[in-house]
């Protein structure tokens, strides 16, 4: 699309969907991780629920120690985050999401 011309919603809906999945699928280094973290948290704090048509383990952890379970993992911590959602759902409160980027180490 770099060209200087004006677009048709069929290739602006291509482009923006062209990196769809590279963004948010699932790519098997994410799902390697994703079992390594398992392996070290007890089973007490997971709990199975479904995210996107895939099965996750939610945490119940302070930010501090979800991180260093994360470490302990054998990951590095490269930058954390956390962000507010609020859900549009009726009678739903807010959540704060902790966002951990992480390599192996």
């Amino acid at each position: 699309m770099g060209e200087d011309r004006a677009v048709t919603a069929a290739e602006l809906f291509h482009e923006i969907g062209a990196g769809y999945e590279a963004a948010f699928g699932r790519p098997p280094v994410v799902d390697a991780a994703v079992r390594e973290l398992l392996a070290v948290l007890p089973e007490h704090a997971r709990v199975p629920v479904d995210f996107l048509g895939h099965p996750v383990r939610l945490t119940d952890f302070a930010a501090d120690d979800l991180v260093a379970r994360v470490r302990a993992a054998g990951l590095e911590v490269v930058g954390t985050r956390s962000e507010l959602f609020a859900p549009d759902k009726a009678g739903a409160e807010p959540e704060e999401h902790l966002l951990i980027t992480a390599r192996k180490a």
